[in-house]
C-alpha cells in the first residue's frame, strides 16, 4: 500500500475540522502559503511544529508522522470528502468571517463620514476651504488604508483541490466587492469636497452651504460616473483576469454582456454629452446682444427723438422727480443735488464720420446698455440701441439656454444609465 504523506494527512484533518489554510497557519504562526506547500508535499513542517499540529487536531505525533490514525473510524489520508459536521463548521466559520468583515467595513465608512463632518465644520465654521479639503482627504486616506488591511487579513487562500474551493472564491470575491464599495464612497466624498479648492474664493474664504452643496453634488455625480466607467470597463476585467474577482461561467457571461452593453451605451451618451457641451461653449462665446431685442434708428432726428422721449417717459414712470402745475421741480424720491436737480440727464453731441456736429441730445445713462453707431455712413446711421432691460432679458435667456443644455446632459446620462440597469437586470433574471 502506498505510504501516506504528512501533507495529505494535514489536508484531510484540516478539512475534517472545517478549517482553512489561513486558520491553521494563524494558529501555528506561519503563512497560509506555507500550509499550502505542506499539503502539496513540496516540503514538510519543521520538527518543532509537529507536536503543535498534532495537538490542534487531537492526535499523537506518531499518528501525524505515519499519516493515519490508530482509530480505523477516524478520517485518514484516503478520505476525499469532508463530513457533514465539517461542512457545518466551515460554513459557520465563513459566516462569522463575513460578519466580522462587515463590521470592519462600517469602521472604514465611519472614518470617511467623520472626515466629511470635520471638513464641513472647518469650512462652514472657520471659512477655511483649503484646510477643510486636506483634513477630509487625510481621513479618506486613512479609511482606504484601513479597508485595504481589513481585506488583506480576511482573504482566504485556497487550492484547486480544496473541497471548499468554490465557497472560498465566492467569499473572497464578496470581500473585495464590498471593499470596492468603500473606495467608491471615499471617491464620492473627495469629489464632493473638490469645489473647496477649485471654485473661486473657496480655497481661502470657504464656500457657503448652498454653493458647496450645488457644486459638490455636480462634482460628485461626474466623479462617480467616470470612476464607475473606468472600473467596469478597465479595472474589473483586469481583476477577473488576475483571479482576484472570481465568477462561475454564468457570472463571467453576465460580466461580458454588461461590459459590452456599458461600452456601447456610454459611447453614445458621451457623443451626445460632447455635442451638448460644445453647444454650451458656443452659446457662452456669443455676445448677449445676439439674444437681445434691439431698436434700429435710421436717421439722427429719429435717434434724438427716441433718446429724449424714452428719457422723459422713464423719468415720469420711475417717480424720481415730482413737478408742480407750473412744471417746477418740488421733490424727488432720490437725494437731489441743488446744482444738478436731474443728475441722470446728460447732454451728448452726435458727430458725423468727419467729426462735425450733427445734433445734440440728452439721455438717462441708466437706461441704455449699449449704443452701436454705423462707422461707414456719413451721419453714423442707422444707430442700434440696446436698453438695459433688453440686455437683462437677453442675459436671462442666455443663462436659461445654457442651464437647459446642462440639464439635458445629466438627463441623457440618467436615461442611458436607466437603460443599462434595466437591460442588465433583465438579462440576469
Amino acid at each position: 500500500m502506498e505510504k501516506k504523506t504528512i501533507g495529505k494527512f494535514i489536508a484531510v484533518l484540516r478539512k475534517a475540522n472545517g478549517m482553512t489554510q489561513k486558520d491553521l497557519g494563524d494558529r501555528l504562526f506561519v503563512s497560509d502559503k506555507t500550509v499550502s506547500r505542506w499539503e502539496r508535499d513540496e516540503c514538510d513542517p519543521e520538527l518543532s511544529l509537529i507536536p503543535a499540529i498534532a495537538e490542534i487536531f487531537g492526535i499523537t505525533t506518531d499518528e501525524l508522522l505515519r499519516g493515519e490514525k490508530n482509530n480505523p473510524n477516524a478520517p485518514s489520508a484516503d478520505d476525499s470528502k469532508p463530513s457533514a459536521k465539517a461542512d457545518k463548521q466551515f460554513k459557520a466559520m465563513l459566516f462569522g468571517r463575513k460578519r466580522k468583515f462587515d463590521n470592519l467595513t462600517l469602521i472604514s465608512v465611519g472614518i470617511s463620514l467623520l472626515g466629511l463632518i470635520v471638513g464641513m465644520i472647518i469650512n462652514l465654521g472657520f471659512s477655511k476651504g483649503l484646510i477643510a479639503f486636506f483634513v477630509t482627504s487625510a481621513f479618506l486616506l486613512a479609511s482606504v488604508i484601513c479597508q485595504i488591511c481589513f481585506t488583506s487579513n480576511v482573504r482566504i487562500t485556497t487550492d484547486e483541490d480544496d473541497d471548499y474551493h468554490e465557497l472560498i472564491n465566492e467569499a473572497n470575491t464578496s470581500f473585495f466587492q464590498r471593499s470596492i464599495f468603500v473606495y467608491f464612497v471615499n471617491f464620492a466624498i473627495l469629489a464632493f469636497c473638490l469645489p473647496l479648492v477649485t471654485v473661486i474664493n473657496g480655497t481661502y474664504f470657504g464656500l457657503g452651504f448652498s454653493a458647496w452643496l450645488l457644486y459638490g453634488i455636480a462634482f460628485a455625480s461626474i466623479g462617480i460616473i467616470l470612476t464607475y466607467l473606468i472600473y467596469r470597463i478597465i479595472i474589473k476585467p483586469a481583476l477577473i483576469r488576475r483571479n482576484i474577482l472570481i465568477f462561475n461561467e454564468a457570472g463571467l457571461s453576465h460580466e461580458k454582456y454588461s461590459r459590452k452593453l456599458l461600452i456601447r451605451l456610454s459611447s453614445v451618451s458621451l457623443v451626445i454629452a460632447i455635442l451638448l457641451g460644445i453647444a454650451i461653449s458656443v452659446i457662452e462665446s456669443l455676445s448677449s446682444t445676439r439674444f437681445a431685442d434691439k431698436i434700429v434708428l435710421e436717421t439722427p432726428e429719429e435717434f434724438k427723438e427716441y433718446m429724449e422721449s424714452s428719457y422723459d417717459e422713464s423719468k415720469n414712470e420711475s417717480g424720481e422727480w415730482y413737478y408742480d402745475s407750473d412744471g417746477n421741480l418740488v421733490g424727488s424720491a432720490l437725494i437731489i443735488d441743488e446744482d444738478n436737480p436731474e443728475p441722470f440727464k446728460n447732454s451728448v453731441v452726435l458727430k458725423d464720420k468727419h467729426g462735425n456736429e450733427i445734433l445734440e441730445y440728452y439721455y438717462h445713462n441708466n437706461l441704455y446698455s449699449r449704443i452701436e453707431y454705423n462707422t461707414e455712413s456719413e451721419d453714423r446711421c442707422p444707430i442700434i440701441v440696446y436698453t438695459r432691460d433688453a440686455m437683462r432679458e437677453a442675459n436671462t435667456l442666455k443663462s436659461g439656454i445654457k442651464t437647459m443644455l446642462a440639464i439635458a446632459i445629466f438627463a441623457e446620462v440618467a436615461i442611458f444609465a436607466g437603460i443599462y440597469i434595466i437591460k442588465v437586470t433583465k438579462k440576469k433574471n
